[in-house]
């Protein structure tokens, strides 16, 4: 404003500027602020959210070792009510898929295969981090493999191979294809394995 003769031409000037552009400039101002604040907010909930799907994964681990140490019927029912509790309210967090593949294992103790192959599906589907559905991949073909299912068990170690559990299902395929009398391909899988565990 160092063009103005007077101190009343600088606020005049401010009063047009002003006229012009102050409403647009409040409203982007409200819409920062509401963003920051909304940004905040959100980030609280989740936080909020992790850390009580984080205690109630700590309370079934502290079931599973009650179970461990005392087997009863009413114990799996109450892990399988957590683990259900845990889908329907934290679906997307990585607890919930621990809680399930802790579940899975529960079932197979139980002798309740296809009870655990459904909750190993559930974490191929869900929002789970990658290494934990190869992880479910490999138990869900060890239970297939173990039904006398080679093909399908087939099918979901491929899924693993070249993961981070690549150890693991280069020995389940290499299981897998000796069975199916592919000697060739048993060799390759078993290699294979051993050169990613050299590593």
């Amino acid at each position: 404003m160092a063009g103005y003769n007077s101190e009343d031409e600088q606020v005049e000037a401010l009063k047009r500027w002003w006229n012009k552009n102050g409403v647009s400039t409040l409203l982007a101002i409200v819409v920062v602020l509401a963003g920051w604040f909304g940004w905040q907010a959100w980030q609280a909930r989740q936080l909020q959210a992790a850390e009580a799907a984080s205690i109630e994964y700590q309370s079934l681990l502290l079931l599973v070792s009650q179970i461990e140490q005392q087997p009863s019927a009413e114990a799996y029912a109450r892990a399988a009510n957590m683990v259900g509790m845990l889908k329907e309210v934290h679906e997307g967090s990585i607890y919930t898929a621990y809680s399930a593949l802790l579940l899975a294992r529960l079932k197979v103790e139980q002798g309740q295969v296809n009870e655990a192959i459904a909750e190993l599906e559930w974490v191929l589907q869900a929002p789970a981090a990658e290494n934990l559905k190869q992880l479910a991949s490999i138990r869900l073909a060890r239970l297939h493999y173990a039904n006398g299912e080679a093909d399908a068990a087939l099918a979901l170690v491929e899924q693993a191979v070249n993961g981070e559990f690549a150890v693991l299902a280069g020995e389940l395929k290499g299981d897998i294809l000796l069975t199916q009398a592919d000697m060739d391909g048993a060799r390759a899988a078993y290699q294979q394995a051993l050169d990613v565990a050299a590593e």
